[in-house]
């Protein structure tokens, strides 16, 4: 099999303050893609988080910008179905 057919599968990624993902998402995978703070580490974006979510996911679709603010990983945690 091809890598990638591994990574769709078994592999999700986070970003932190990564608009570069945001752009890429489609060739990402919106569904393997979620959202981090990684606070109170000094790379995250803390506190201006949100404004932050705001500017990067500004011409995000609302179904694409929850799923990787929440739905991916409440999914993969089975939170929800």
């Amino acid at each position: 099999q091809q890598p990638s057919y591994y990574f769709d599968r078994h592999v999700s990624t986070t970003y932190l303050t990564d608009y570069y993902a945001i752009v890429n998402r489609h060739f990402i995978g919106v569904d393997r893609m979620m959202w981090s703070s990684d606070y109170p580490h000094i790379g995250a974006d803390y506190p201006k988080s949100w404004e932050m979510i705001g500017k990067h996911c500004k011409d995000v679709p609302t179904d694409e910008k929850h799923a990787l603010l929440a739905g991916n990983c409440a999914t993969m945690y089975g939170l929800i179905q």
